[in-house]
Parts: structure tokens; sequence; C-alpha cells
């Protein structure tokens, strides 16, 4: 007994190797039934059990659990939230459990039943209660929005009254890794009206208080006369006219973002008309020079136009039009209806019609693009009789969308439902009947199984043991086949559930003509707690173990790997501050660190380790960026805690496109670019070299480039590029789902599966395969995608 005892730890001491504040060292068995630790249990000599004993590692666990404490104050008016994290019954209702497994929330009211103050009881990295204040005006409306805060006294769980003073007090001198500002709240001016609406919003931060005026502005107001064109339908259904809306006959708003100053600039209109529905939104590039796009609608009050800012203003302003013109084309997004008010043509600007035939219960049935039509070709859906997806794949008919509607309407025998059922003995081994139209198919894509495990070619077996899966499975997704579209081969996917629908155990086949098995542990919390996936091609099995951990309030502690046994590692190990933002990432068991910090919003503003370091500024920076945009980046990979060898500043235009990019410190670079009314970029010069001038552009497709680079480009009917002379490519061939399958040129081509799946690619003379994750070269494993690359 000693001896096996002996071996055994040493065992567990190699595999999970000498995390020092992990292990322990065990010298007189004091009766205990198990003697466990993170990673290693250590045996001195002399050591004797005095009975029954198992010992045993638990894998490194970051968890740090402590006693829940709460007490609710009984003078307020409050609603208890417990959530358990496991299993409780009536008998075990009260008894005292820790932080990681009972987590209480309390919410507050005031008289009126309206929110005061919401406490998550020892929610904070550091066990503090979070606290979340409310406040409201004369008015009843929340006039400051307060941050939350991780309160530093005071008995876990009880209303705090002076909880404003405290919020103030935790951002003025906050702790670790919380930015400290003396303006921990958003502040809102609202409308002096029974509308109650909202003229400015502020945030947190000095900069973007009300008196400061880095606020979001919003103006209301009604239209002018001739402000807003009134599209209206032509007769004839093809094409509109513009009239001009009556004064006042609209809607309008004007909102206005942080960095706005003074006139039109920056400023982004929209009108609505009487029944809510949005006809025109503007946006201003200079005070001068808008961007226009409108919405036509039908009678019915269909969406039938959308009218782009290339049409509208600033030279190109369109009056009318109809969908026989270039400009429709090129453009003009564009919808038709039947008269059941469903869309059954939609085109959008740079590519041909798309037609959709319905059944009598709405469901899209046949779909075609304009690559499809060249083949006669048409993707068809089937449903069972819930409604749910069970078969897509192709069909191949040449009558018009007319057509196959008048067909699909006439399917009213008792013979033809309007959905199929299960057929186990189906000749094509899909394993459903094959009644509603089309009949006729040419390729089966999809096919989806629900409610149980006895259907077509089911070759997986359930799991067993622990994994065993429940027999509650009615609405469930079971089972799945997927084309293979290089080999025409159905790959098979079986999902097995827990009681609560989970999957506990997914076993697919792979186009290596192997398997992959998922085993997947959940927690009480519905959290998932393991997962470990067995990887099997050509007889070589790869076993890939992942474990999760989680904090008391379900936070991401850490994720664990294990790759063939080969010892557990610690992918990452994730460190919060007090009011729960990431501010430490240690990669690859603690052995490298990213440190990250924050500004008064949540914006990141440093990101440090001894590989790389940055520094983003925003409205601190050369150029103002109060609303979000990077004005200035410091980085470095040499001093890392000091990132100041490479400064990058950058400028943006009053639309948010990025207009310049350049080397102040370091390495010299620069970008400018310029866009057209459609936000094409027209330019790009790069370190003062010569320009490049995307002046050749079908609608918004670019046909040429000219200037450092040389090029022209070609698309077909879809919109799918075809040629790229400057790259050699002489013809790219697609697939339906508009992927590309060969690259004339460079020679190479893909595979895909049904679901748009990447597969394999060749590529002078070597083949690389994908498999969720897993990448070969030819036929060895090149690498394995995990959670940090």
């Amino acid at each position: 007994m000693k001896k096996q005892i002996k071996h055994f730890a040493t065992a567990a001491f190699l595999l999970f190797g000498s995390h020092a504040f992990a292990q322990k060292v065990v010298s007189v068995h004091n009766g205990e039934r198990e003697i466990s630790a993170p990673t290693s249990v250590t045996l001195i000599d002399g050591f004797q059990t005095t009975g029954p004993v198992r010992i045993f590692t638990t894998g490194l666990s970051y968890l740090n659990c402590q006693p829940l404490s709460s007490t609710p104050s009984t003078n307020q008016n409050y609603i208890l939230t417990r959530s358990f994290k496991i299993p409780v019954t009536d008998a075990t209702l009260g008894n005292s459990r820790n932080i990681c497994e009972e987590n209480q929330t309390i919410q507050y009211l005031d008289g009126l039943g309206r929110p005061l103050q919401t406490v998550q009881v020892q929610g904070s990295p550091g066990f503090k209660d979070i606290v979340q204040p409310v406040a409201y005006d004369a008015f009843g409306r929340e006039q400051f929005k307060y941050q939350p805060y991780a309160a530093q006294s005071g008995t876990t769980g009880n209303y705090r009254a002076a909880a404003l003073a405290d919020q103030l007090a935790f951002y003025n001198s906050p702790t670790a890794g919380v930015k400290a500002t003396a303006y921990p709240f958003a502040e809102t001016v609202f409308e002096a009206s029974p509308l109650n609406r909202v003229l400015q919003q502020g945030a947190p931060g000095a900069d973007w208080q009300i008196s400061a005026g880095h606020t979001l502005k919003t103006d209301y107001g009604t239209n002018a006369q001739d402000e807003v064109k009134l599209w209206t339908i032509n007769i004839g259904d093809n094409g509109a006219t513009a009239g001009a809306y009556l004064p006042g006959k609209l809607y309008k708003t004007i909102v206005k973002d942080e960095n706005w100053v003074s006139g039109n600039a920056g400023t982004t209109e929209e009108f609505k008309d009487f029944e809510g529905r949005v006809v025109l939104k503007r946006v201003w590039e200079t005070n001068s020079k808008s961007l226009s796009t409108y919405y036509v609608y039908d009678d019915l009050g269909n969406l039938r136009y959308v009218l782009p800012p290339a049409i509208n203003e600033n030279g190109q302003a369109l009056s009318s039009f109809d969908e026989t013109q270039n400009v429709f084309d090129q453009f003009i997004y564009g919808y038709h209806y039947d008269g059941r008010k469903r869309l059954v043509e939609k085109k959008i600007p740079g590519k041909d019609w798309e037609f959709m035939v319905y059944n009598k219960l709405d469901q899209v049935v046949m779909s075609q693009d304009a690559n499809q039509r060249n083949n006669s070709q048409w993707l068809f859906t089937k449903y069972d009789a819930l409604g749910r997806v069970i078969i897509t794949g192709l069909y191949t008919d040449g009558n018009s969308r007319a057509a196959l509607q008048g067909s699909v309407d006439n399917q009213t025998n008792i013979n033809q439902p309007l959905w199929e059922t299960r057929n186990n003995a189906d000749a094509s081994g899909i394993g459903y009947t094959n009644t509603t139209i089309p009949t006729s198919i040419t390729a089966y894509h999809t096919v989806n199984y629900y409610d149980d495990y006895d259907f077509a070619g089911n070759s997986f077996g359930p799991p067993s043991g622990s994994q065993a899966p429940a027999a509650r499975t009615k609405s469930l997704l079971t089972g799945t086949k997927v084309k293979n579209l290089g080999t025409g081969a159905m790959l098979l996917t079986t999902n097995y559930y827990d009681l609560e629908g989970r999957i506990v155990q997914s076993k697919s086949s792979n186009h290596l003509n192997g398997t992959d098995v998922v085993d997947n542990t959940w927690n009480f919390d519905g959290s998932l707690k393991a997962s470990t996936r067995t990887h099997t091609v050509g007889g070589v099995v790869t076993t890939i173990a992942n474990r999760y951990e989680y904090d008391h309030a379900g936070r991401k502690l850490a994720t664990f790997e294990n790759i063939n046994n080969q010892g557990e590692v610690a992918l990452n190990h994730l460190e919060y501050n007090e009011i729960g933002q990431l501010t430490k990432k240690n990669l690859h068991n603690d052995s490298q660190a990213t440190i990250f910090a924050y500004n008064e919003r949540g914006w990141m503003k440093n990101s440090t380790s001894d590989q790389f370091s940055m520094q983003l500024d925003y409205q601190d920076g050369v150029a103002q960026g109060y609303n979000g945009n990077i004005t200035k980046q410091y980085w470095d990979w040499t001093n890392t805690a000091n990132p100041t060898a490479n400064i990058f500043n950058y400028g943006y235009d009053k639309l948010n496109r990025l207009q310049t990019a350049a080397t102040v410190a370091g390495v010299p670079m620069s970008e400018a670019i310029s866009y057209d009314v459609m936000g094409n970029i027209a330019s790009l010069t790069r370190d003062n070299l010569t320009t490049n001038s995307y002046t050749g552009y079908d609608g918004n497709k670019l046909t040429a480039i000219s200037g450092f680079i040389n090029s022209t480009y070609s698309y077909d009917v879809n919109g799918n590029q075809k040629t790229n002379t400057a790259r050699g490519i002489t013809n790219i061939d697609y697939n339906y789902l508009n992927l590309p399958v060969s690259i004339a040129g460079p020679n190479v081509s893909y595979t895909y599966d049904a679901a748009g799946q990447k597969l394999q690619k060749q590529a002078g003379g070597t083949a690389t395969n994908y498999i969720d994750g897993i990448q070969y070269t030819n036929n060895s494993i090149d690498f394995i995608q995990t959670e940090e690359g």
C-alpha cells in the first residue's frame, strides 16, 4: 500500500508540473478519505495510512471562494435574487454556501416601485459589493446615470444610504486598474416639455460633461420648403419620380457627435414621415457638401428603392429613373413584392436581380441569383411540419420565377402537403419524403434531423457513462449532413444532449475520412466546464482537452489545455479590476503577461507586455477624438515600459473616415486617403510616393488603378471579381455560395462544404486541409488553433 501511494504521487508530480503554490506535502494521514492539490501531492518518508484514502490532483486552479455573507436592509423595499451554482433542494436551501456556490443580487426599490440601488453581493474580484446607484429628478427622469462602484465599507448586501458620495469617493481614489475621475456619471439634458426628448447626452469623464461641450447633441424640428424630395413610384410600377415634401410634413432630427463645434459639418439629419418611416438620411461632409440617402415606399408602405448619395446631390441630382437605366444597375437598391407583400425580387447595386419563391406558409422554398439563372438552377429549401429547415439543395428548372410561383401556389392536393416527414426507407438515403415542390432534385446540400436519433445514415452511437445523453430531445437538432462540394460526400454530425438541452457529445465525420468527437461537461449554471476533442485521421488520434475556470461572478478566469496528455498548460489567466474590466492577461502558465488600462469611458488606453506595448490617445491627442476616434498611437517592442519610440498621428474627415496617418517619431511612414461620395477610395498616397488613383469605378466596383500600382479588374453578374491584372489573375470561378473555387494565374483551388466552410486549398502541389482549427499540410498536422493563436 505504501509503495503504491508513493508511485502515484511521483506520477502526479511529473504529469502536472511544479507550481509551488499548488503543491501539497503530506507526512501524516489524519483519517481523510481524500487528499488533493491542484498540481501535485508529495508523501514524505514515514507516511502511513490509517484507512482507505484517495490521493489525486485537481489541476491548476486560480479560483478563490469566500464564504457568502449577505444582510439585506430590512427597512427598505427590496427584491433578493439568489442564483445557485450547485444543486439545491428545499431541504438544503437554508444551508450556508460560499460565493462560488451561490450569487445574490439585491434590488432596492422606492415607494413607487422604481429601482433605487442594485447590489451585487460580493460581486467584485476583491469580494466587495458592486453597487449601482440610481437617482431621479423632480420629473422622475434619470438625469444622471452613475457608474457602478465597489463598496469599500459597510455590511455586505446592505442598502447604502450614502451611495452617491461613496461612488464619488471610489472614483476619486480608485482601486488598482480603475481610471480616476471626478465625474463618474453621464448627464442627460432633457427637453423642457412633456415629451422628455433628449437634447444632450454626456458621458463619464471631465471632457464629456455638459459644461465641456463635447456631448452627443440632438435637435428636433420639421422639414422646410424644398428641403426633402418626395419620391413616388411611377405608373407601371417601374422606377420613381421626385417631387418635394410640403414644409412641416416630416419630422426632422439632427444629431451632432462629440467632435462637433459649429455648422453643418459632422452632423447627421434624419427625416421621418407621420408613419414613422425614414425617408431621408443626410450626413454633412463639410458645411456645404451633404451626402443623402433616400428611402422610397409604395402606397402599401413597402420599401421599394434605396437611393444612395451618388445620385442625389453635389452635381448628380436625379429627379427620376426607371429600372432599365444604367444608374439603376450601378447604384440603386430595388425591391419587388407580390400580392401578399412578400419580397420576391431583390436588386442590389452591381449585382443582377435575385428571385424568391414562397409556399402558402410564406416560407422561401426557392431562390436564384444571376449566375444560377444562367445555368437554369435554383436553390431550394424544404421544411418539416413545425417550419424547421430540413433539406437544402440544388434544383434545375428553366422556368421563370412567376411560373414556379404558380406551380407552388397550385400545390393543393392532399398528397402534396407543404412539408416533408421522416422516411428512412427513402431510396435516396436522405431519410425524408419528397412530396413538396421541387421533387426532381439535382443535388442535396444539407439535411437536418430533429427530435431523435432514428434517422437515415446515423452511423454514430450514443456516448455512455457520465456522458450518456438524455432521452428528452424533442425540438433539438440531433443530426446534420453537409455535402463536401469537392467529393460529393455527405459529412455527418450527430449531437447528444443532457436534460438541459446542452450538447454533451458531438460526433462528426471530416473530409479526410476521419472523425471528430467532442465531449462537453457543464457547470450547474450552464457555463462550459470542460471540452475534450478526439480528432482521428488516418488512424492517428489527436486529443485536445480544454478546461475552463470562472470566478465567483461568472467572469472567465482561465483556459487550460492539454494536447495528447503532454501536460496541462494554462493558455490564459485573466485578471480584472474591481469594476470588472480586464486588466491583465497572463499567457502560457503565467510566463508572459499583457497589462491593459482604460480611460473614463472604458476605451482601451494602454496595452503593455515585454514583447510589444502601445498607448492610444483619443481626445487627449493632437486632434480631438471625443467620439472615440484614435488620434495618436505610441508603440514599441524594445522599450515596452515607455512606448514612445514610434508615434503615429491619425486624421479623420467629418464623416469619421480615416484621411491621414503619419509618423511623428520613429520609422517614417505616412498615408493620405481621399474618398468619393459613396465612400469608395478615390486616391491613396503612401510614404509621399506616387499616388494610386482609383479612377475607374463601375458603380461601386473598382475597375482600374493607376499610379504606384497599375491594375484592371472585371466582375461577373453577381459582382464577384473575375480578373486582377496586377496579381496576374486571369479568371476566378465561384460556387453557388459565391466563394472562389479556382483562380487561374496563380493556379490556386479551394474546396468547401455546402455550409461555406473551407476544407482544402491546393497551390503549387501542396494541399492544405482545414478541420475546425486543425490545419494540415499535405498529410501532416501543421498547427492546432487555440484561444491564443
